[in-house]
C-alpha cells in the first residue's frame, strides 16, 4: 500500500513550522503506524534528511 503524510516540522519549540508531505510506498497491509514511520525515517536518513520526531504521553 502507499501513503501519502503530512508532517509537522519545525527544528525546536521558537522555529516556525511548517508540513511537509512525505510519500511512504509499498508498506504491507500487516504493517502498524509506527512500523510505517521507522521505514519512512530509514528512507530519509539514507538521503541525509532529518528523521521525523515524535513524542508521546
Amino acid at each position: 500500500m502507499n501513503f501519502k503524510l503530512r508532517v509537522w516540522r519545525q527544528k525546536n519549540h521558537a522555529a516556525k513550522g511548517k508540513l511537509v508531505k512525505y510519500e511512504a510506498k509499498e508498506i504491507s497491509p500487516n504493517t502498524s503506524f509506527l512500523e510505517m514511520l521507522d521505514i519512512v525515517n530509514d528512507r530519509l536518513i539514507g538521503t541525509d534528511d532529518d528523521p521525523i520526531a515524535f513524542d508521546s504521553d
